[in-house]
């Protein structure tokens, strides 16, 4: 399921309240965007509308570790 940009997808619109809605934002990362780093504060709160987001850290030996893997 693909969306404009510039279109909130409707299972966020149902979730969210209208205040909290007109704080959203649409974005488009490429593949292996770093969207968050440890040591970071929170800022913000995703919603994946296509793809997967896949939580990981570095190894001992320098390998990607997948701790979690979340879709929409």
């Amino acid at each position: 399921m693909e969306f404009p940009i510039s279109q909130i997808p409707q299972e966020l619109t149902a979730l969210l309240p209208a205040a909290l809605l007109d704080l959203c934002d649409t974005a488009v990362y490429k593949k292996g965007a770093r969207l968050f780093a440890a040591g970071d504060k929170p800022a913000d709160m995703f919603f994946i509308g296509h793809g997967e987001v896949v939580l990981e850290r570095q190894g001992i030996h320098g390998n990607a570790l997948v701790l979690q893997r979340t879709r929409h």
